[in-house]
C-alpha cells in the first residue's frame, strides 16, 4: 500500500518575494515532490512563486480574506481547514495569526514561524497581541531564528519552553573557509566567504562591523577605494 503524500498548508501575509518566502521556496524545492504544498497569501500577491520548482505538488487555493476583521475571517478559515484536511498548518508571523486562531477548533497540527516584528512592535510589545499569542500558541510548535525572540516568547508571551524551537538563520562559514571560526583574524583583501541576495535586498549584501576593544567603530576607516 502506497502512503499518501503529506499535505502542508503554509499561510503568509503576502507571498511577495521576502525572507520567509525565499526560505520556504528553498525548503520546498529541496524536498521536491515528497510533500504537497498549499500556499495561502492573505493579500493575494504570489510573485514569489517564480522561485518554486514547477514540478512541485503545489496549489494556491483561493481564500476570501476580510482584512482587519479577525472574527469575520474565522468561520471561512475554519471551513477551509476542514475541507483541505492538511497534515500540517504552517503560519508565519503576526500577519497570519487569524489562521492559528481558526485552527483552535479545527485541530490541525500547527507550526508558527516568527521572524521578527513590524514597525508597530519594534520598540514594545502590544498587550493585545501578547495576550493572543499567549492563548493561541500554547499548544503549537513555535520556531525562532534568534535567541532574543525566543526570550520574548518565554518571558513576555509565557509560552512553554517545550513548544519552542530555535533554528538560527545564516550559514556556518567554517563549511566554506577552512579554519574559519568566530574570532578568526582576517586581513584586508582576504576572501573568506561569498554573500548573496535574500529577502527584499536589491543585490548581494553582508552585515559588516568592526569592533575595537569590544566597542563598535566606524568601519569606513578600514575600507576605501585604495584599500
Amino acid at each position: 500500500m502506497v502512503s499518501q503524500t503529506p499535505t502542508l498548508l503554509s499561510v503568509f501575509a503576502t507571498f511577495a518575494t521576502g525572507g520567509p518566502q525565499v526560505r520556504f521556496a528553498a525548503v520546498a524545492n529541496h524536498f521536491g515532490r515528497r510533500y504537497r504544498h498549499l500556499v495561502v497569501a492573505m493579500d493575494g500577491v504570489t510573485t514569489a512563486r517564480e522561485r518554486l520548482d514547477p514540478d512541485l505538488h503545489l496549489d494556491f487555493p483561493a481564500v476570501e480574506v476580510r482584512h482587519g476583521r479577525t472574527l469575520g475571517n474565522l468561520p471561512p478559515f475554519r471551513r477551509m481547514l476542514r475541507a483541505l484536511r492538511p497534515d500540517l498548518l504552517v503560519t508565519h508571523n503576526w500577519g497570519s495569526i487569524d489562521w492559528a486562531i481558526a485552527n483552535l477548533a479545527a485541530g490541525v497540527r500547527h507550526i508558527q514561524i516568527e521572524d521578527g516584528f513590524g514597525p508597530e512592535e519594534r520598540d514594545r510589545q502590544l498587550p493585545r497581541r501578547v495576550l493572543i499569542r499567549r492563548l493561541v500558541l500554547r499548544r503549537s510548535t513555535v520556531v525562532f531564528p534568534s535567541r532574543r525572540l525566543e526570550a520574548i516568547a518565554t518571558e513576555v508571551w509565557r509560552l512553554p519552553r517545550r513548544r519552542l524551537r530555535y533554528i538560527p538563520n545564516g550559514i556556518d562559514l567554517s563549511r566554506f573557509a577552512a579554519g574559519m571560526h568566530r574570532g578568526s583574524r582576517v586581513r584586508q583583501g582576504q576572501v573568506f566567504a561569498f554573500s548573496g541576495a535574500t529577502g527584499l535586498a536589491t543585490g548581494p549584501h553582508l552585515h559588516f562591523e568592526v569592533l575595537k576593544n569590544g566597542q563598535q567603530v566606524d568601519p569606513m576607516r578600514f575600507i576605501g577605494e585604495d584599500r
